[in-house]
């Protein structure tokens, strides 16, 4: 006997409010005030031995059933076949406009006996049931007594012979083995279980309503009835072959396999999930096969156990261990990084399998002591083991002598990594605002720039500041040696360093410039807002805003690989440049990327808000995709040593850490 859960539901209701939506959308609201009555349906080919409900409606104003009303009446009136079981509703309540009318009285006949037959509802004067006895036609007319007026409706039916039967079980577990790509045997049903089939009649090549007439024979099977648009039958309790065949239709022989669990020979646990990083679902299918095709229904029990429960677990309510019923996917959590290995067992039989995935750690919030606490803006770093983090902390409320939450107080600061320990420095303890913008030419020459030209510089004997020489705040700094560093900052500010001072480096714009980037001395950009990208080559800066960027994008970050591999990105912008041209490359709408950084021309990581949400974008050298995140922040600035060592920061959030 097989160990089983009720069955899925073999098919799903139409939602009567989107058709309601939809058919009040399409339906002509032009109404004309004339009383209108019309048979529901208005005719119809009725399988002879079937019958066949019909419903009258009646308006105060014109109407016509049209392909847009029809559906939404007959999922709400009808069940399956052309039944009405209850009228819960007249069919007036789903036109639109529609109030219905007083009838005094109605006369109802039927032109077409005896082909067809005429039963009224005992309860509801308005609905009729015809009965299809022979091949032929009928008109159904209707007289309505208004008082004022008389209106007539008619409905015009057939009735034709079966002469061609199609069936075909529905198989609910086809779903999951297409998803996994694994082939399903429609013939194979399990035994003592309830099967429902579709049942469609046909006289030739016409589709034949009605109910209550299913001209088919079975072997292997009792027939229970109509269920959920279909026939209802029962599978027998023992394994063997059974048949389905129709007296009306010579041709038509369904042959079937009932199977017990002894016919199964693989257990297969199939997963299209990728590998997963450290707090992503992975969704698992355990799929019974038999002879390399999971059968059509399948209920029989799974057990699942994870034998690395440190590693992940079971949702929706975690641990170890968890039952299921057919090849229903199931989702496990990976917890923590290494290896998930999960095992499966068809329960009363010996088959069992065992799948195994490693757990990557991805993105993930450090757990930094208070202590070591900035709120960081921007990041640089020689190697793995030498990373900085320029921001700013709290200063002190000069009135009193308290921590303060104001900007104008808050003091530049720096945070080391060494790749063991973390250190925190004011390099300019005088100084108030954050550090914006960081870069090194090597560990101990590192520059970091920041508000009210603030900038302050890391050399042997440690930090120091350095006479900028103007007060507007910078927000960037990159450099192609130890003697040519340059620095960028609102209206249009650029300055450059020879080694010994900063001095002014003429823009020509008077934009705030957000970030600069350069594959060279003589081959720089310096990107911001509202709409700035700018080239130095050398001896000049000069503009070199491609066409592709819309006039309400401003740029915020720039990284590339080398002289014809640079990317910019802003709002709702990314631009891409091949060493020829400039290339727009699509970015979301609602998208506002803020930082960028690449190991190499194919594997580039994006940063910021996307869709309203923030996240973080990958590009391979083929395409960019949405990278796993659990987070909703964005990100003011990337940068990794290598492609599975990657940092992100985000003022007042902490810092962010990638590894795979």
């Amino acid at each position: 006997m097989l160990t089983r859960r009720p069955l899925r539901p073999a098919v799903v209701l139409l939602s009567l409010a989107a058709l309601l939506s939809t058919a009040s959308a399409c339906f002509d609201t032009r109404l004309i005030d004339r009383p209108h009555a019309e048979f529901i349906p208005s005719f119809g080919t009725i399988a002879v031995g079937a019958r066949r409900d019909v419903v009258l409606a009646a308006c105060r104003t014109e109407f016509t059933i049209g392909d847009a009303l029809f559906p939404v009446i007959t999922a709400a009136v009808f069940s399956s076949f052309g039944r009405i079981d209850a009228l819960a509703a007249l069919p007036e309540s789903f036109i639109p406009g529609c109030t219905g009318l007083d009838v005094k009285s109605m006369d109802v006949k039927l032109d077409g006996e005896p082909a067809f037959g005429l039963e009224t509802s005992p309860t509801n004067g308005r609905l009729f049931t015809l009965r299809a006895d022979s091949p032929g036609k009928a008109t159904l007319r209707a007289t309505l007594d208004l008082g004022d007026q008389t209106i007539t409706a008619e409905g015009l039916y057939e009735a034709k012979a079966v002469d061609h039967v199609t069936m075909r079980p529905f198989c609910y577990s086809s779903g999951d083995a297409n998803a996994a790509g694994v082939p399903v045997s429609e013939a194979h049903l399990p035994v003592d279980t309830p099967v429902t089939f579709s049942l469609s009649l046909y006289a030739g090549d016409v589709l034949l309503s009605g109910y209550g007439y299913y001209p088919v024979e079975a072997k292997g099977l009792a027939i229970v009835g109509e269920q959920g648009g279909g026939i209802a039958m029962k599978t027998a309790s023992a394994p063997g072959p059974a048949t389905l065949t129709s007296p009306d239709d010579p041709g038509f022989k369904l042959d079937l396999q009932l199977y017990d669990l002894s016919l199964f020979d693989k257990l297969d646990l199939h997963s299209f999930s990728p590998p997963p990083y450290v707090g992503q679902h992975v969704t698992l299918r355990p799929l019974g096969l038999i002879d390399g095709k999971v059968p059509c229904l399948d209920d029989a029990e799974r057990s699942l156990v994870i034998e690395t429960p440190d590693t992940c677990s079971f949702l929706p309510n975690g641990g170890s261990t968890y039952t299921s019923y057919g090849p229903i996917p199931f989702e496990i959590l990976a917890d923590a990084d290494g290896k998930c290995r999960v095992r499966a067992e068809l329960v009363g039989t010996k088959l069992s399998a065992t799948f195994e995935v490693d757990v990557a750690r991805g993105w993930e919030l450090l757990d930094l002591p208070s202590s070591q606490f900035i709120s960081p803006r921007a990041i640089w770093g020689s190697g793995p083991k030498d990373v900085y983090f320029a921001g700013t902390e709290l200063g002190i409320d000069p009135m009193t002598g308290k921590p303060s939450t104001s900007p104008a107080d808050s003091i530049p600061a720096v945070l080391h990594f060494d790749g063991s320990s973390w250190i925190k420095t004011q390099p300019a303890p005088s100084a108030r605002g954050t550090l914006i913008g960081v870069w090194g030419s090597g560990p101990k020459d590192v520059f970091a720039v920041g508000a009210n030209g603030t900038i302050v510089h890391l050399d042997e004997a440690g930090w120091a500041p350095l006479s900028s020489g103007v007060t507007e705040t910078l927000t960037g700094v990159w450099g192609s040696a130890p003697n040519d560093v340059f620095a960028v900052g609102y209206n249009g500010t650029i300055l450059h360093y020879d080694g010994s001072s900063w001095s002014p480096s003429v823009s020509g714009v008077t934009d705030s410039l957000l970030a600069i980037w350069g594959s060279g001395p003589a081959d720089i950009y310096a990107v911001g807002v509202p709409r700035a990208l700018l080239h130095y080559d050398g001896s000049a800066w000069q503009s070199a805003v491609p066409a592709s960027v819309p006039k309400s994008s401003g740029l915020s970050a720039i990284w590339g690989s080398g002289p014809a591999d640079v990317w910019v990105v802003g709002n709702e912008a990314r631009i891409h440049f091949d060493g020829a041209a400039w290339s727009s490359n699509s970015a979301e709408q609602n998208s506002m990327p803020a930082a960028i950084w690449g190991s190499s021309a194919n594997d580039v990581f994006e940063g910021g808000r996307f869709q309203g949400l923030g996240g973080v974008q990958h590009f391979d050298g083929a395409g960019w995709t949405n990278m796993f995140f659990p987070f909703t922040v964005p990100f003011d600035a990337l940068w990794g040593s290598g492609p599975d060592d990657v940092y992100a920061v985000y003022q007042n959030q902490g810092i962010f850490h990638y590894r795979h």
